[in-house]
């Protein structure tokens, strides 16, 4: 005989068996069936399969891979990395909610809204351009759905100009005058005159004021425009804020005419101009007259920057009245007889040269004089709307003052008597703020039946707060709170002592503010790391205060949940999109607005950068979900509300920012309701898809045979409604390869034709259809079933009788030396070598089947034991590799 095998370093001659074989060597069973004693029957209870199955999707986004420890966790299996669909039910997916268009007309960026008389009511900004020519600044609008589908009515906050009554003297008048009181919130009064006489002109207006009492001593006014010939003059003057008489009876505007001569005008005309939004701090003033003697053409041009407020008056010998003035001119006072011809018109510069014109309705004989003058103004920005006691209340910004009105039906407003402080902020603000990065000015609150304003005091770097208890006519300060930001949210909620707080998300993190008290007070409760969104819109949800800590535009928003209890307060952490795995790279940024809505909590995230597109998610109780997702990259959606009341049916607007000053609004119909209920819900187009986590069984490490794909639904067709099954594995694109189509007629596809694909995971993305001319057509996925089986890398065990006394023969060593070896072989504790032929691997000795089987070699007669006696016989070894070779 001769050596076999080599184990440890060790040489054996070994047994050969009947059939004349010396090793028997056998793959290694891995794996048994387990023995269940629950009475029921699962898919993974039956041999050969591992089939996983996704029953639903309600726990939402977070998940990527599915963890190996948790691979058999059912939880697991209904989160998603990616969707567009609707998975927020616990029965079935179906495509997102169709978005469809808000009508908007004339009007730029939706800022703010809020509930009024069972109505959606919002703040929109507007350009000069597009306001009428006697209205700017901040817009309200209502939605209107039972017909139209778009934002209509309302008013602009400032309104038109308020023009008073014009004032005619007949003969032997040398001091005119009109009752014009000056109102809260004029920033600039300017009055147009014109006259006429017969008898000869001989000077200008002179002693121009406001506020005069009956002797005609008043408050000087400064002229733009004051230039006369022998038989008419015209005069345009003006007063940057004026001040509103103390005494009721000193509010009229007095002029003297004729002061050198003293000779009295035949006609006058007065016609004043009470105008917000002026950019008193900074006026500036153009002005231009010109005089007209033949044709029926007058037209006098003025040097203007856009958004000016143009204001004309013309002054004629002659009974000859206009016919027509120039486009987007609106006329405010026009009189013609014996004699005499007045007229006064307004408008908006939209270019760098604004030119008043007129037709008359004969040629002209004698002169017309004409005046124009161009007032600077400024933008008036919205920035929140609330209700309050039967009134709509808004704040705005002009310049840098906030600003608040107040409206019963959101037509007609009325600024605040008493305001908020003015000039609280550093600089006066632009037309409108960027698309992404929030000026954040004030906002409102309500707590124990107080209207409460915070307002940014970016002079001292403060946030401001106001109450009032009239629906905002009048303002009281209260506290202030210092931050390196204005007011970022603001909600109410109960404190530890079971009274209601405000709560105010700052730059810093939440406050809690205790108005009981005749002093407010305020403690910052939740410090957080400093950013600009912390807390943004954040909100009261399901008897909890949610809001989000601020990132920026390459991370995931966490969002945590503050609850009290009794004297307890709780702040829970892992409602956020960086839960788990996080969410795709073009969901990252930060929470831009929250809104609760019974059981729903939406929020706007994202959207502020290139590759970032906007999103608005909704928290079902277990994890958050897709509503809708722009398609357009770095357009934030900065605005969501929902409304119901207006015709029944509710809808989730949002507001998109397409650019510094224009906005797409849109909404999602029937957001609240579950599917099943039956309801008719319009679905997006065709294409949605949901990205599933990769699965790996359980063994990352072990290849996988994936066999068949099964999809449970309803309301599959032959070739419309209809979902595509795209896979990857091993960690490519889960849209590397296109399986197929279940149908009506197809609930099952097979991998490569049924042989299946080999992997160590695989990743899933299914794409729903439906047809492109029917909204109430959608796929209805109850569940996703994948079959695979675990195959393992293949091991083997090795089997063989080693012959100790051949051994020890074939070695030159002893029989108890080779005993000696092989026990060695028996204590190991790291794997062994095993060799024979070509064949070489570690394996580990399987020490409860392998054993020794002594004789007893005693030469001599003696009793046992015989320390003479010697061992032989054999050893059954078997050898198990533990780790692939």
């Amino acid at each position: 005989m001769s050596l076999d095998v080599e184990i440890n370093s060790k040489q054996y001659s070994l047994v050969p068996g009947g059939d004349g074989t010396k090793i028997s060597t056998r793959p290694v069973q891995q794996f048994v069936q387990p023995i269940r004693d629950t009475g029921r029957t699962r898919p993974e209870d039956v041999a050969a399969y591992e089939s996983f199955v996704v029953p639903n999707l309600a726990y939402g986004f977070g998940r990527a891979r599915v963890n190996s420890d948790v691979a058999f966790d059912p939880k697991e299996y209904r989160r998603f990395f990616n969707s567009t669909c609707d998975t927020r039910w616990m029965d079935r997916i179906y495509l997102p909610i169709l978005s469809e268009n808000s009508t908007q007309s004339g009007i730029n960026v939706i800022k703010c809204s809020t509930s009024f008389k069972g109505e959606l009511h919002s703040l929109w900004s507007i350009d000069n351009i597009l306001a009428p020519s006697t209205s700017r600044g901040a817009v309200s609008r209502q939605f209107t759905g039972a017909s139209t589908d778009a934002w209509e009515n309302g008013g602009y906050v400032i309104g038109s100009p308020y023009t008073g009554t014009s004032g005619f003297t007949g003969n032997g008048t040398t001091r005119a005058y009109v009752h014009h009181p000056i109102s809260a919130g004029v920033d600039l009064l300017v009055v147009a005159f014109a006259y006429t006489d017969a008898d000869n002109i001989g000077n200008a207006l002179t002693s121009v004021v406001y506020n005069a009492n009956s002797g005609g001593s008043g408050t000087a006014m400064t002229a733009a425009v004051n230039t006369y010939n022998n038989d008419n003059g015209v005069s345009i003057f003006y007063a940057l804020n004026p001040a509103a008489s103390a005494d009721t009876s000193n509010d009229y505007i007095s002029c003297t005419l004729n002061s050198v001569s003293g000779n009295a005008v035949d006609i006058i005309s007065i016609v004043p101009y009470s105008i917000r939004g002026a950019n008193a701090g900074a006026i500036s003033v153009a002005s231009a007259s010109s005089i007209d003697t033949s044709s029926t053409a007058i037209s006098t041009a003025v040097t203007t920057v856009v958004g000016d407020i143009v204001i004309d008056v013309l002054a004629g010998n002659q009974d000859n009245a206009v016919a027509s003035s120039g486009t987007d001119q609106t006329t405010i006072a026009s009189s013609a007889g014996t004699n005499y011809s007045t007229h006064g018109s307004i408008r908006h510069a939209t270019t760098t040269t604004t030119t008043m014109t007129h037709t008359m309705t004969d040629v002209i004989s004698g002169a017309f004089l004409h005046g124009v003058a161009a007032f600077a103004m400024s933008p008036q920005i919205p920035v929140d709307i609330t209700s309050d006691r039967g009134k709509l209340v808004a704040m705005s910004v002009t310049n840098d003052d906030h600003r608040t009105h107040y409206s019963t039906d959101g037509v007609s407003w009325s600024e605040s008597t008493t305001p908020i402080t003015r000039g609280l902020l550093a600089s006066d603000k632009a037309a409108d703020f960027g698309t992404t990065d929030h000026v954040d000015i004030g906002l409102f609150g309500n707590i124990g039946g107080e209207l409460v304003a915070a307002a940014w005091d970016e002079d001292d770097g403060t946030i401001n707060f106001f109450s009032s208890t009239d629906g905002g006519a009048d303002w009281a300060a209260e506290i202030e709170i210092t931050s390196n930001n204005g007011p970022q949210g603001l909600a109410t909620y109960v404190g530890i002592d079971g009274e209601d707080k405000l709560y105010l998300a700052t730059h810093e993190g939440i406050y809690e503010i205790d108005t009981a008290p005749s002093t407010w007070t305020a403690v910052l409760i939740i410090p957080m790391t400093n950013h600009n969104d912390n807390g943004r819109r954040m909100t009261v949800h399901e008897d909890a205060l949610w809001f989000a800590q601020g990132v920026g535009d390459d991370s995931p928003a966490p969002i945590y949940r503050m609850t009290v209890q009794h004297t307890t307060r709780t702040v829970e952490s892992g409602f956020g999109l960086s839960y788990g795995d996080g969410v795709p790279s073009d969901m990252l940024g930060p929470v831009r607005y929250m809104k609760s809505s019974g059981d729903q909590l939406f929020i706007s995230v994202g959207g502020g950068a290139a590759s970032r597109n906007a999103r608005i998610l909704a928290w079902n109780g277990k994890g958050w979900h897709h509503m809708y997702k722009n398609a357009s990259a770095n357009q934030p959606i900065d605005w969501i509300d929902v409304s119901s009341a207006d015709d029944g049916v509710p809808r989730l607007h949002f507001s998109m920012r397409t650019g510094t000053s224009t906005c797409d609004a849109e909404f999602l119909e029937q957001p609240l309701v579950n599917p099943r209920s039956g309801v008719s819900i319009k679905r997006a187009v065709d294409g949605q898809f949901i990205e599933l986590p990769y699965y790996d069984l359980g063994m990352p490490h072990e290849s996988k045979n994936f066999l068949a794909a099964h999809l449970s639904a309803d309301d599959l067709t032959a070739s419309d409604e209809t979902v595509e099954f795209h896979y990857g594995i091993n960690g490519n694109d889960r849209d590397d390869t296109d399986l197929g189509d279940f149908t009506s007629a197809v609930s099952k596809l097979q991998f490569a034709s049924g042989a299946g694909v080999s992997a160590k995971d695989i990743g899933i993305m299914l794409k729903l259809n439906r047809e492109d001319g029917d909204t109430s057509k959608t796929p209805k996925i109850k569940d996703i079933i994948i079959e695979g089986v675990v195959v393992p890398t293949i091991l083997y065990e090795h089997q063989m009788t080693i012959d100790l006394q051949q051994t020890a023969e074939d070695t030159g060593q002893s029989v108890e030396t080779v005993i000696s070896n092989i026990e060695t072989l028996v204590e190991s504790v790291i794997q062994t070598q095993f060799k024979f032929g070509q064949v070489s691997k570690y394996v580990t000795l399987d020490r409860e089947r392998s054993a020794f089987s002594f004789n007893i070699n005693a030469w001599d007669a003696g009793g046992a034991p015989n320390a003479l006696a010697e061992r032989s016989g054999t050893f059954n070894c078997i050898l198990v590799e533990k780790v692939a070779s």
